[in-house]
């Protein structure tokens, strides 16, 4: 029974195996920003010889941009405490903020949590249930795995996530990770009572695992490069993205049949790839199409941007939310000589707690990357904030400012930041 019970886990496993290198890559290709995914194409086509490169770049302007949103050139990359406070706020369904933003506060650069949950428990006055269950919620966030105590709480979160709570890699991380760590891989298949080309396989699923899911959200700054262009020509909207490195299929190799046992699995790579980025694209203009239509006011008049939801572009667009969420992370559009984080034109429901979150986080980001020699006013803030969508009047900027312990623009100008 027991064997029986082994053969159908890999039955099931290798099942979802092979949906999830489709969907996985075009999950990563999609989550990349541009600079990200030029370096992914420029590493494809340095090892893979089925992939050819055009060369001519839809982008290779060189020109200054002002931007006048995120004030500077070089801004602060988004923190992972930012990262989950936004998706927090922008959660559909019902979930303690309160505990959450304190769960979300609680968690070290790598994204395991620092307190246990009885100190948890304490200090909020929170029942281990509705931890638990704020904690759950919470690690369907990307990345997937953070709110854990250990790695291996992660890696099994992981699997869990990905559809292996099942699997042969579950039950390993599960019942012999001591043996796993050790390198004890010949006591692992006599306990499983599984071959070892089963125990590779299931050895591979869990390496796609990241052991410190938080940790690629560490500080450092980095220029901005904008996802997406969008300009405004004989009175209509184009929409471009920026990717400047062009792939294709090479079929130099085609009909080479000495090559072709060589060959044609690179070429499978590459065809995945590139039906990836093409997909990637495509999703980011539709995305923009949806954003252009909803913020319409913005984008002819530089009005204020609307309440909008990622519920609501995902129901339109006929997409998972999670996928909206993907496109939009960590991306940026350029329109009228300015750049906008794609999240700005998610605001969420008029009046939310996320609005004020977003205010504050925003100003952070403008005050840290303001001209010293010339720091912004209050009101001066109290604009560029309401360029955002935000109608905020300058006393409400005064009060976010001391409510993060930042003083005036005449005090930055003689203590600098």
């Amino acid at each position: 029974m027991e064997l029986k019970l082994n053969k159908y886990q890999n039955q099931t496993q290798n099942q979802k195996q092979r949906l999830s290198q489709m969907q996985q890559m075009s999950l990563r290709i999609l989550q990349m920003n541009v600079e990200e995914l030029e370096n992914t194409l420029q590493k494809a086509v340095e090892s893979n010889p089925a992939i050819d490169i055009i060369d001519d770049s839809p982008y290779q302007e060189k020109k200054q941009i002002d931007y006048d949103l995120l004030i500077n050139y070089q801004i602060q990359e988004e923190t992972l405490e930012q990262n989950f406070l936004w998706q927090l706020h922008t959660y559909p369904e019902s979930i303690d903020i309160d505990l959450g933003e304190f769960l979300i506060y609680s968690i070290d650069d790598d994204g395991f949590l620092t307190l246990s949950k009885e100190e948890i428990s304490n200090i909020t006055n929170k029942t281990t249930q509705e931890i638990n269950k704020t904690i759950e919620l919470l690690n369907t966030f990307e990345p997937v795995g953070c709110f854990c105590t250990s790695i291996k709480e992660s890696l099994l979160t992981q699997l869990k996530t990905k559809g292996y709570e099942n699997s042969l890699s579950f039950a390993i991380i599960k019942n012999h990770y001591r043996e796993l760590l050790e390198g004890n891989f010949k006591t692992i298949q006599q306990q499983t009572r599984c071959t070892q080309v089963e125990i590779n396989k299931a050895l591979k699923i869990i390496t796609e695992c990241n052991p410190k899911p938080g940790s690629s959200f560490a500080n450092k700054t980095n220029y901005i490069h904008p996802d997406i262009k969008i300009e405004i020509i004989d009175g209509d909207f184009v929409i471009r993205t920026t990717q400047a490195t062009q792939i294709r299929l090479n079929t130099q190799y085609v009909n080479n049949k000495d090559l072709q046992q060589y060959i044609k699995p690179l070429q499978k790579e590459a065809k995945r790839l590139i039906e990836s980025v093409t997909l990637r694209n495509n999703t980011l203009i539709r995305l923009s199409e949806y954003i252009i239509q909803n913020q319409y006011s913005f984008f002819k008049n530089y009005g204020n941007i609307q309440p909008l939801m990622m519920k609501d572009a995902a129901d339109t667009l006929q997409l998972h939310e999670s996928t909206i969420s993907r496109c939009i992370s960590h991306k940026y559009l350029e329109f009228g000589n300015s750049i906008y984080p794609l999240k700005s034109f998610f605001p969420g429901k008029s009046g939310n707690a996320y609005s004020e979150n977003t205010i504050l986080t925003h100003l952070k980001t403008i005050i840290k990357n303001e001209n010293r020699e010339s720091p912004y006013s209050d009101q001066k803030l109290a604009e560029l904030i309401n360029k955002m969508g935000f109608q905020v009047a300058r006393r409400t900027i005064q009060k976010y400012r001391k409510m993060l312990n930042i003083p005036n623009a005449k005090q930055r100008l003689c203590n600098p930041l």
